[in-house]
């Protein structure tokens, strides 16, 4: 569980503690007033659930859009890609210290998976830089 998600479980069980301990705290009489108001109080809730719901939901989507939208920039190269300039990309990666290739002669590999592979290696470092920056 990540901080922010733990973070939100506590700010949860927070809500949840206050408003027990307010409910314990109420007198029997006032319990009793407020019996026509338990069902005003549900829908309050239930209505803040569904918003906080619908909240996590839009967020999740925009995460996803983005993740998308950075993929498929990458899937649509707007150039075509010379196959030796991949290959030679791909050597001069082969000999970066961060990234990792297995040694294979470049001159055996079919030329759809050596755009595999540097397409796959431009995402990479795509995200890698993207997460520098953040």
């Amino acid at each position: 569980m990540s901080n922010q998600e733990r973070t939100a479980v506590q700010q949860l069980e927070c809500l949840i503690d206050a408003y027990l301990s307010r409910l314990l705290a109420l007198p029997d009489q006032e319990l009793k007033v407020g019996e026509a108001n338990a069902a005003e109080e549900e829908a309050f809730f239930q209505n803040l659930v569904d918003k906080v719901r619908a909240e996590a939901g839009r967020r999740r989507l925009d995460a996803a859009r983005e993740a998308i939208a950075a993929r498929s920039s990458l899937d649509h190269v707007a150039e075509p890609i010379d196959i030796e300039a991949a290959k030679k990309y791909l050597s001069d990666a082969a000999n970066d210290s961060d990234i990792t290739l297995a040694a294979r002669d470049l001159r055996e590999i079919p030329d759809e998976e050596v755009m595999r592979l540097y397409l796959q290696l431009r995402q990479l470092q795509a995200e890698r830089t993207k997460k520098d920056r953040e």
